[in-house]
């Protein structure tokens, strides 16, 4: 025991010392770093911005059905510096197939971007991206849905100004079930299912 108090008690000291002997910076790394980022955020504000120009502008209400069969996949926009700015990172490994498509403008000041991409070799998802009037980033819906194996499976939703709709069918039995979902918009600029 006296071992090793003798060995951690030097060490305690050693260290002590030295942090007593850094000199005081006037310029706080915290605050250098913190300006960076905030000028980071500006200049991809702007990039964001001037994307958001490029896209078309849907009127709301509008159906989304996105399928294989109607989508084409030169349709709408790749930009993998927009994906990173927005933090969007889908579980299929192949990013450069992410295609902005549309956008959307719903009530209190909201965005809507509207992105589809094959989730799989035989899925096709379509998501909706809601972004503030700061475009920030809030939420990920996925708003349609398509599978082409046993074509059993399909999600469409109906877009409005304060509210989405979403009817996934499920073609697998017999007889075909739909489970009907409605998301409203909250005063947090956050679609909560009803």
């Amino acid at each position: 025991m006296k071992q090793l108090a003798s060995i951690i008690i030097p060490f305690l000291l050693l260290s002590a010392c030295q942090s007593a002997n850094k000199p005081n910076d006037s310029a706080d790394s915290t605050t250098i770093q913190l300006t960076e980022k905030s000028e980071l955020k500006s200049v991809a504000n702007e990039e964001l911005t001037a994307f958001l120009t490029t896209l078309p502008e849907i009127a709301l209400p509008f159906t989304d059905s996105t399928n294989f069969e109607n989508f084409n996949k030169n349709e709408g926009h790749v930009n993998l510096e927009v994906l990173k700015l927005l933090k969007f990172k889908p579980e299929y490994p192949n990013p450069e197939q992410i295609r902005f498509r549309y956008q959307v403008k719903f009530d209190q000041g909201l965005t809507g971007l509207v992105l589809t991409f094959p989730n799989s070799e035989s899925d096709l998802k379509t998501v909706l991206l809601t972004l503030d009037e700061n475009n920030q980033r809030l939420d990920v819906i996925e708003i349609a849905y398509d599978e082409v194996i046993e074509s059993a499976f399909k999600l469409i939703s109906v877009l409005d100004k304060n509210k989405i709709s979403s009817e996934h069918w499920n073609y697998f039995f017999e007889k075909p079930t739909v489970d009907k979902k409605i998301f409203i918009l909250d005063n947090n600029l956050r679609f909560v299912q009803q």
